[in-house]
């Protein structure tokens, strides 16, 4: 029988580029959307988040459980033009709060969903 499954895919090795990378930032490489594992200068490898629940950076707008989550390279916000479809707001967020939690969606990528 041939073997064909790896790990279950929440997170997945990334060899940084470009410039060093914290731990926490949401990272956009080529298609994928996800969340630094760890901090990592420009060559070392380290994972990315592409799914679980992780608080991010949100735009003054209240975020209510349930909405679709969208990311414009800075911030999460609800309207889907022109930004990618991140995942689902996983608990309410007040207005003027800066941060929300979301449901990463590993399919998230360019383009919406």
């Amino acid at each position: 029988m041939v073997r064909t499954f790896s790990h279950p895919g929440n997170t997945l090795d990334h060899i940084v580029a470009g410039s060093a990378v914290v731990s926490g930032e949401v990272l956009e490489v080529n298609e994928l959307l996800g969340i630094a594992a760890a901090d990592g200068a420009i060559g070392e490898t380290i994972g990315v988040h592409v799914r679980g629940v992780f608080s991010v950076p949100k735009d003054g707008v209240a975020k209510a459980f349930g909405e679709r989550a969208f990311w414009d390279g800075s911030q999460v916000v609800l309207t889907a033009v022109a930004n990618r479809y991140m995942g689902l707001i996983a608990e309410p967020a007040a207005a003027g709060v800066g941060t929300c939690l979301v449901n990463l969606d590993a399919g998230a990528i360019a383009g919406g969903v």
